[in-house]
């Protein structure tokens, strides 16, 4: 190793003397005046006097120094002629670790590394030297002669531990990465480890190269970490105030729970991310207040969220196995979220808890039940849901006899299930249809409010039955009060686009047609509008039910003379009150 050589930037060392003999070179810690070794050469064996003497010429001997120093310089009398703080040697360059390690770098000096195993893997980094202390073997090293290189770098990432990208073993290396510093980042690349990671620390976040894996696993992009062996979970989160972000997680078809997020991990945030192929859960989420935005999870069993104050948002989660998620949180909102169960035997999303916020969701699948299950326990109930501007969605049926509805309202043991609003458009396709809307136990003192909106069919009935449900059903094509269920309703508004050929309308006055719209019935309260223009001067008059399942509606000529209505498909919008 060697050190480097101090020149003095000055000729002139006093007062009009050129040169000066005695002058005097002082060399001290930077910031204070504690004297500090220079060498007589590169080796840094001989320590030089301090201060170190010019000669009867004025010439200083060799000074060879390691560090950061304060500087004075002073005349044979001691007056001083300058000084300097602070002063730095050029410090030492290796090209790997295990270089540096073989050197007896001194206290102070700055020691540059162009890799970690070789020059140019991104793992290069710059340490300080400091006298011997604790140190991790991974990011502070020991060196030679005993002094430990402590890494200096602001900004570090998990190659400067000795990571390394592929199928190499590098847990030991992330976990001490991990055990260092709070804010960790990951390059571009799959990481492999055979032991669980913990993040342990309060605000620690990791941050990865923020591209997402497709979810199934098929293509792989940005920062990928991958188990090797069977373990707890990749990686456990326990501290608070933790953060995951662009960073993808893969169980590789281990026992494996792949994202585990503890009780005592208050206030977790996930973004950008993907959890896929545990064969326990992609993600175990217990920690409350978890934020988690645009997650992607795919496996046997994609999320289990038992905790309060939880939103999901943006995100795709793919069930291979029996359930797509299961939610039991106070708190829990949902926006904007794509569920999928591809399973033979998939049970759909499952929620118990209560306020509950559901906004523009989709809940489809191939499996067997249903897509949507609110479920009380025996100790917890199920109120003030409010699913928002959702679609059911229904893929090819893996059962020949779908018997199973859209949204399962179950009622189990003492916990009840009240106050549920369901706003939502509804839309089954496939070899099977649902036997049910929404099925519902109507335990006494249960309270479920509907209203459905947009697209529904493929469906035996909207409820199966309901002696105390209040359903509000609003923009069902073609439904009839009977799909109730014998349930009672506040409202039931269907609609439908009737065709009419041309015909003619006298001069002057009225005329009357009539539409077959099933359901109607005398009373009801009916708007009519026409898809097409009608004939010049042609306009509405009126419109009724005029006898069971027909609509009268009346067009007035304001013209002279005769009118052809022209052909035309007539939109009508039927609505029932009944509370009987």
């Amino acid at each position: 190793m060697a050190l480097s050589r101090f020149v003095l930037p000055y000729a002139d060392v006093g007062a009009g003397i050129r040169p000066s003999s005695g002058a005097k070179l002082f060399f001290y810690a930077t910031g204070t005046s504690t004297f500090k070794s220079t060498f007589t050469d590169s080796t840094g064996s001989t320590a030089n006097t301090n201060p170190v003497i010019a000669n009867a010429n004025g010439v200083f001997p060799a000074i060879f120094l390691s560090g950061i120093f304060n500087v004075a310089l002073k005349d044979a009398n001691d007056v001083q002629i300058w000084t300097a703080d602070p002063v730095y040697s050029s410090g030492l360059t290796f090209d790997t670790v295990a270089a540096m390690k073989t050197a007896s770098a001194p206290v102070g000096q700055l020691v540059t590394t162009k890799g970690y195993y070789v020059a140019g893997d991104g793992g290069g980094a710059t340490y300080f030297i400091v006298a011997a202390q604790a140190f991790d073997g991974y990011g502070d090293h020991q060196l030679s002669g005993g002094n430990i290189a402590v890494i200096q770098n602001t900004f570090k990432n998990v190659l400067m531990f000795g990571a390394v990208i592929g199928s190499t073993d590098s847990g030991l290396a992330m976990q001490a990465y991990l055990n260092y510093d709070l804010e960790l980042n990951f390059p571009t690349g799959t990481f492999s480890t055979s032991i669980e990671l913990l993040a342990t620390s309060t605000g620690q976040v990791l941050n990865g190269a923020h591209a997402m894996s497709e979810s199934n696993g098929s293509t792989e992009h940005g920062t990928l970490i991958r188990a090797l062996a069977v373990m707890d979970s990749v990686i456990k989160f326990s501290g608070e105030s933790s953060s995951l972000h662009g960073i993808n997680l893969d169980g590789a078809d281990l026992a494996v729970k792949v994202l585990d997020v503890t009780t005592d991990c208050y206030s977790f945030t996930t973004t950008n991310s993907t959890a896929r192929r545990g064969t326990s859960y992609e993600a175990y989420i217990l920690g409350n207040r978890a934020n988690m935005h645009n997650l992607r999870l795919y496996g046997v069993f994609p999320l289990y969220c038992k905790s309060t104050d939880v939103q999901l948002s943006d995100s795709r989660i793919i069930a291979t196995g029996n359930v797509v998620a299961t939610f039991d949180a106070s708190g829990l909102q949902l926006s904007h979220n794509h569920f999928t169960g591809i399973g033979a035997g998939t049970d759909g999303t499952t929620i118990t808890g209560s306020q509950i916020v559901g906004t523009g969701n989709i809940f489809d699948g191939n499996g067997s039940g249903p897509q949507l299950k609110l479920k009380s326990t025996t100790d917890t109930d199920v109120f003030n849901v409010d699913i928002q501007g959702g679609m059911f969605y229904q893929l090819d049926q893996l059962t020949a006899d779908d018997t199973f509805p859209a949204i399962e309202i179950e009622n189990n043991g003492s916990g009840a299930v009240s106050r549920v609003n369901i706003d939502t458009g509804f839309i089954s396709t496939g070899s099977n249809s649902y036997s049910y809307l929404v099925e519902y136990p109507a335990a006494t003192g249960d309270v479920v409010t509907m209203r459905l909106q947009g697209v529904a069919r493929g469906y035996t009935a909207i409820c199966n039955k309901a002696p105390l449900l209040v359903n509000i059903l609003d923009g069902a094509a073609g439904e009839s009060r009977s799909s109730f269920g014998g349930g009672k309703y506040l409202s039931f508004k269907s609609q439908s686009g009737i065709f009419k050929a041309s015909f003619s309308c006298a001069a002057n006055t009225t005329t009357a047609f009539t539409l077959a719209f099933t359901g109607a019935s005398v009373g009801d309260s009916v708007s009519v509008s026409a898809l097409n223009a009608l004939g010049t001067g042609l306009g509405f008059a009126s419109c009724r039910v005029s006898s069971a399942n027909v609509i009268e509606v009346t067009l007035i000529n304001a013209t002279g003379s005769s009118v052809a209505s022209g052909n035309n498909t007539y939109l009508i919008c039927l609505e029932n009150y009944s509370l009987t």
